[in-house]
């Protein structure tokens, strides 16, 4: 489907190998050549995502969150729970709906998780990039409360990386003509001298990672090449792997040179980072890119019945 011309992309990127990548914001999506395609996050996001476990966690510290701010109570005559009127300033009892609206106006909901999620997110990266460009290593001082734990840890890599690491590009739009996707990838560049990262093996529970067992020492080689894809999650998942991995195979399509490796910076609410490598294959991600095909192809059956 062709985007109208009136439309403005974001990024456009004429790659070495003459494709056009273009990158919309209103609405979100990518075009190759001027054809619109899935993204990668898209495309990955067809695999399977058990949230309900997190989406549990959060109705119960939002609740927590409530009596600990005195909204919550045993004062209805019933004796059952009794809450502060989102809206009428009395005390009634605490319904579903009550409680709903309550978790909103305190802006404890999952929306507003992910939306503080974005936005921490987007600070991170930004520094990252920031870096990168001038060599100005982030302080988390200069930031919110709520991420400068994630900034912590962006500064000790790059405090690591200071004077060995050199950024050739950043926010590298590539995308696949022959397989009809595109994306977005965050650093890439090189490493002028031998070097040990050191930094942490994050339990994916989030607890203790700051124990002398979950030290991680990384080794690169002088003159490696490497893609570096910045997350702020709570862990590392399959699916960031394997977006590394779509970015390269469509990288080297577009003509960019190979990587000699790929790695996802994680930037952790301990305040600490893991570097972890991305070794899936190309293969691998296009797997996901045929399934995609497939659900789609189910979702449009389903609508016309």
């Amino acid at each position: 489907m062709a985007v109208a011309e009136e439309q403005t992309p974001l990024y456009v990127n004429d790659t070495p190998a003459g494709i056009r990548i273009e990158f919309f914001t209103d609405p979100r999506r990518y075009t190759v050549d001027g054809v619109q395609v899935p993204s990668v996050t898209e495309i990955l996001d067809s695999l399977f995502k058990d949230l309900s476990w997190w989406g549990q966690e959060i109705g119960v510290k939002g609740v927590q969150q409530l009596w600990d701010k005195g909204l919550l109570n045993r004062a209805h005559p019933s004796g059952e729970l009794a809450i502060m009127h989102p809206y009428e300033n009395v005390w009634t009892l605490a319904t579903f709906d009550l409680l709903i609206e309550q978790l909103k106006l305190q802006k404890l909901t999952t929306s507003y998780v992910v939306e503080k999620a974005g936005d921490r997110g987007q600070a991170v990266h930004d520094a990252l990039e920031a870096w990168c460009v001038t060599r100005e290593i982030p302080s988390a001082e200069n930031y919110p409360p709520d991420q400068q734990a994630y900034i912590r840890a962006l500064r000790t890599f790059c405090e690591q990386c200071d004077d060995v690491f050199l950024a050739d590009a950043i926010e590298i739009v590539v995308g696949s003509k022959a397989h009809s996707f595109a994306g977005r990838y965050d650093v890439r560049g090189r490493f002028l001298r031998d070097i040990t990262l050191d930094g942490y093996a994050i339990r994916k529970d989030g607890s203790a990672p700051l124990q002398p067992q979950n030290r991680q020492r990384v080794q690169i080689a002088e003159g490696t090449s490497v893609m570096l894809d910045l997350k702020t999650s709570k862990g590392v998942y399959p699916s960031h792997l394997l977006q590394l991995s779509g970015y390269e195979g469509a990288g080297r399509e577009c003509g960019y040179d190979p990587t000699d490796r790929r790695f996802v910076l994680h930037a952790s609410m301990h305040g600490v980072y893991e570097l972890v490598e991305a070794k899936a294959s190309y293969e691998d991600f296009l797997s996901v890119r045929r399934t995609w095909d497939v659900l789609q192809a189910c979702k449009e059956h389903l609508k016309r019945g």
